[in-house]
């Protein structure tokens, strides 16, 4: 599967020249199956809200969206130490609006910002079994030493 989105260059008001707005997302599964129609209905909302002006809320709430299938896993962040750590989000729909986050803040800004999917080395593919981290996002949460801690990342959260 892949994901298609059209830049249109826009007047920018306050700094006088040209910057590209996505105006436009398309992403190939075919109609047949029920179970991938979520996604063209998906990408024809954004379509609408990006030309609308509202895309960056609309991308806010896929964020939001969970299911119970388990979380999905897709991207990375960097640790205050320099350490680059997997990034899980709660359903394919918030993943897909990370994944067009991302493309935008690319196109925009010419930053590169490679999303790792393949497990690091040196680490397990999937996290210990526990509640939803606040740091990376993956359901890696436990209690060790009478405090939260992530088994993923290794954030610490509250001890008592």
């Amino acid at each position: 599967m892949y994901l298609v989105v059209s830049f249109m260059p826009v007047p920018h008001p306050s700094a006088g020249g040209l910057v590209e707005r996505a105006i436009e997302f398309f992403m190939p599964v075919g109609q047949s199956g029920e179970s991938q129609q979520w996604m063209t209905s998906s990408m024809r909302l954004l379509s609408l809200a990006a030309r609308g002006g509202f895309l960056e809320r609309a991308l806010a709430d896929m964020r939001k969206v969970a299911w119970d299938r388990g979380p999905v896993r897709l991207g990375s962040f960097t640790r205050s130490d320099g350490a680059q750590l997997p990034l899980w989000h709660d359903s394919e729909v918030a993943a897909i609006a990370y994944a067009i986050q991302n493309i935008m803040a690319q196109r925009n800004d010419g930053a590169t910002k490679p999303a790792e999917i393949a497990p690091l080395r040196g680490q397990a593919a999937q996290p210990m079994a526990g509640k939803k981290c606040q740091e990376c996002g993956a359901p890696a949460v436990i209690r060790k030493d009478g405090c939260d801690y992530c088994t993923q990342c290794g954030y610490l959260g509250s001890c008592g």
